[in-house]
């Protein structure tokens, strides 16, 4: 071997099984060879683990299975002499597998990654998250969550700028259904921080092959529902089985997650087996010891396989729990890590200083400077594009809703905007809330750079946010407020399909009050005039590039059953003035193709008039057609076009009264036909109208 590149990675193409002899079916399914553990009939004590093919070093090769001094070294995981425990067997390369078995799944794996590496359509702050998601309370009381929650303090040690989400079960309300507990509101944040997608997802609780929690907040249908394309994050699921890969019978859920076609995880560092969370806990602390982690003598990020490697050969203590967790993915590729950092130089024009905390009080009106510069600290002049900027108020207090945990987390919003980035520099304003919590604590600015090729990222979290300005603003007039689903053009009582998208364009001119801390003054929205299921919209409010006083509230709907409804929002301004919007509208299921409101306008017309046609294919390639008759059946014009939808309503056609030869029509009534195609499914809807010409 070349001694100045020894090989890195082994990456195994292609599925295992522990019926490697295929005794139990007729098909392949065994494509890689698997190490199995010689005790295969316990489950705690069964493993199957691809670590066997990382031991290089002399001596290494018959893997033992029991722990301590007895039996001789050959028999067993770790060898004890007095007081210190030995490693028998340490990973010499990173080792992982993408479980495919088919060459279709193989190079749509393949696509996925080179897409996550390279593609800037993969760009945004979800580059710059962690998810941190706990099982509810079990009879080992919140050890769940105090474990999860306790990698809060590891993260920001490391990567004090990477934002945490933290999504709970005990921090939202239970239900009791005949399937046992249930946790709606939760599950239902996790599907969402999902969707947006994040650097990791971490989740500690109990599992198993299909599934997170006996509370069923993650499954495979879910799994399979996700559109998180291009926001993929890595994974590390400290639970039983559910990334079991060599079970002949059936895809685990980690398998389905990570070989999703449209989104799901772009790594998974899962179990295989039983595991326990003492061991577990010890794993995960290890691999946020090494994930955020600069390696200086590479001078880069760490790859997934390394982080894997690193992180395996720091938890052998744990014996079989530890061979238990496998990689699902490409080892040689690092996680998303933003590249360039973005950097504040000014605050109200004053240069940040490290040493002196600035202050940002109620109701002032605040101006951020700063610069795009290369990890060696000097301005990137030729980077040009965009900066999403959220400035988050101090930690909060929160207290678990069943057996109380309390916990520290920065999630309360002063702002979230847009700001543009012009050879290497950027500025933005906001206004900070009244309702901004006034108590001891620092706030945070969180920022995120993308460019044409590349991004960056960084943050201040040297700052006070809080107190008296000695600002005054006079304003008693809440914000405007337009209501949408799925486009701008949506009209009152229009038709949608079942996952609708609701789109609220806000103006104030001091901007909206987003914080989270007063006593109803959040931004809100109920469907069908339910108080009781009140919906949270802090989070997806933005305020459009450059400007602090409007912006966009953005909130996908999932599964809307057939029929009526209504959404009403309300918002609020810094000043806490507010005001509210209502909307009505229709759902038919994407399974029926249908039609809503069809017309044309103007109506009658003499010159041009143009036609509006509602449907419920949102996000898909249509062909529409026009037909227009006399009222004797006599076909006089054709219109046609093709077009992706996006939206529910479509207005590009324009007719200007004359016939298919050029002609001049006759005044007079006439009936024209719509017919509508979906073109991936086939599925066809038409529907007759009338409309008068005059001359």
């Amino acid at each position: 071997l070349n001694n100045t590149k020894l090989p890195r990675y082994l990456l195994l193409l292609g599925d295992g099984s522990y019926d490697y002899k295929e005794h139990g079916t007729n098909s392949i399914t065994n494509f890689i060879p698997t190490y199995q553990s010689r005790k295969s009939q316990t489950p705690t004590e069964s493993y199957v683990s691809d670590d066997y093919y990382g031991f290089l070093d002399d001596g290494e090769g018959f893997w033992g299975e029991r722990a301590g001094s007895e039996g001789g070294v050959q028999n067993i995981i770790y060898w004890v002499e007095g007081d210190t425990a030995i490693n028998t067997h340490g990973l010499d390369i990173a080792v992982s597998r993408i479980p495919v078995a088919t060459s279709s799944e193989a190079n749509a794996m393949i696509k996925k990654v080179t897409n996550y590496i390279s593609s800037p359509a993969g760009f945004g702050p979800w580059r710059n998250k962690v998810v941190l998601v706990a099982d509810h309370k079990d009879s080992d009381g919140t050890i769940h969550i105090g474990q999860a929650d306790s990698y809060t303090t590891q993260i920001g040690s490391s990567n004090p700028c990477i934002n945490i989400d933290k999504i709970y079960m005990d921090n939202y309300l239970r239900e009791n259904t005949a399937s046992g507990s249930r946790f709606p509101d939760g599950k239902s944040a996790l599907l969402s921080a999902l969707d947006k997608g994040s650097l990791v997802v971490n989740y500690t609780g109990h599992g198993g092959e299909v599934g997170w929690s006996n509370a069923s907040i993650l499954d495979i249908s879910d799994i399979n529902k996700l559109g998180n394309e291009n926001r993929t994050p890595a994974y590390i699921t400290a639970t039983c089985e559910f990334g079991r890969w060599d079970d002949p019978g059936r895809r685990s859920g980690g398998e389905v997650l990570y070989l999703h076609p449209d989104g799901g995880a772009i790594a998974m560092f899962t179990t295989v087996r039983v595991v326990y969370s003492g061991p577990n806990f010890v794993l995960n602390q290890n691999f946020y010891k090494h994930v955020f982690t600069w390696d200086a003598v590479e001078d880069r990020w760490p790859t997934m396989g390394e982080v894997f490697m690193r992180t395996k050969n720091d938890s052998w203590l744990s014996g079989t729990n530890n061979r238990n967790f496998s990689l699902m993915g490409d080892p040689a590729m690092p996680l998303a890590y933003p590249n360039l950092e973005a950097v504040i130089t000014k605050i109200n024009g004053s240069v940040v200083q490290d040493t002196i905390p600035d202050s940002l009080g109620a109701l002032s009106l605040v101006t951020i400077e700063g610069e795009i510069r290369t990890p060696q600290g000097q301005l990137v002049p030729t980077f040009n594009g965009e900066l999403a900027a959220t400035v988050y108020d101090k930690p909060s207090r929160f207290t678990t809703k069943r057996a109380p945990f309390s916990f520290l987390w920065q999630k309360n919003r002063v702002f979230n905007g847009i700001a543009t980035i012009t050879n290497g520099t950027f500025s933005f304003q906001f206004v900070v809330p009244i309702d901004v919590s006034y108590e001891d604590g620092m706030g945070k600015i969180s920022l995120y750079a993308s460019g044409s090729q590349i991004d960056g990222a960084g943050c201040n979290s040297n700052l006070f946010i809080g107190g008296a300005s000695g600002t005054s603003i006079i304003d008693d007039r809440g914000p405007e407020l337009d209501l949408f689903l799925n486009d701008l053009s949506f009209p009152d009582g229009g038709l949608v399909g079942p996952d609708p998208l609701m789109l609220a364009e806000v103006f104030d001119e001091n901007g909206l009050n987003t914080v989270g801390t007063g006593i109803g003054h959040e931004l809100t929205a109920v469907l069908d005039e339910n108080e009781s299921d009140v919906i949270v919209l802090n989070d997806f409010y933005t305020a459009n590039s450059n400007s602090y006083k409007e912006g966009v509230i953005r909130y996908p709907f999932h599964e809307l059953p057939e029929g009526e409804h209504t959404l009403t929002v309300k918002v609020w301004d810094v000043a806490n003035n507010s005001n509210s919007a209502k909307v009505r509208f229709i759902v038919a299921n994407d399974a029926t193709f249908a039609l809503g409101h069809v017309l044309n306008y103007p109506n009658p017309f003499s010159t041009n008039t143009k036609f509006f046609i509602e449907h419920n294919r949102n996000g898909r390639l249509l062909k529409v057609q026009v037909r227009v008759y006399t009222v004797a059946g006599n076909l006089v014009k054709t219109l046609e076009d093709t077009f992706f939808s996006e939206g529910n309503l479509y207005s590009n056609m324009e007719w200007d009264g004359l016939d298919d030869y050029g002609d001049v029509l006759g005044r007079g009534v006439y009936v024209y036909q719509v017919l509508v195609k979906d073109e991936e499914t086939g599925d066809q809807v038409t529907q007759f109208e009338k409309l008068v010409l005059l001359r």
